[in-house]
Order: C-alpha cells, then structure tokens, then sequence
C-alpha cells in the first residue's frame, strides 16, 4: 500500500509542477487583484507575513499529529 501511495503522490506532483511550468493557475503571484475576493483577515496575515510577491503553491505535504480515524459510528480508533 505503501508503495502505491508513493506512486500516486509523485504522479500528482509531477502533474503539479507541469500546471505550474504552463500557467494553469501556476505561475501566480500573490497580489492585491489576487487576493481581492478573500475576507480581509485572510488578506492582512498575507501581507503581515510576507505572503505578497510570492508564488502561490500548487501543493503541500501534511503531517497529521495526534489524530484519530473514527472508522464507524459505534467504533473510535484511538492513538
């Protein structure tokens, strides 16, 4: 399972760099006419932390820490 994973995760960031190299939605930058439509609290931690003249990223990596899966209603996976 393991080695699927791995598989799938490098042909979506392969797919991401791509869109990224050919302008779909890659390429962009963060700025005020990017980021007119967002609530102003979104817009001013963008500028307070530098966010602005930045590439906007395509993807990320996420590290769960301390999670749980309920796998059913009656059931509760814990750590």
């Amino acid at each position: 399972m393991k080695k699927v994973f791995f598989k799938d995760r490098s042909a979506l960031l392969s797919r991401n760099a791509g869109a990224a190299c050919s302008g779909a939605r890659g390429g962009a930058v963060f700025s005020d006419e990017l980021t007119t439509g967002l609530p102003e609290p979104i817009r001013k931690y963008l500028h307070v932390c530098g966010y602005m003249g930045t590439p906007v990223p395509v993807n990320a990596d996420v590290y769960w820490a301390e999670s749980s899966i309920r796998l059913t209603l009656e059931k509760h996976c814990a750590l």
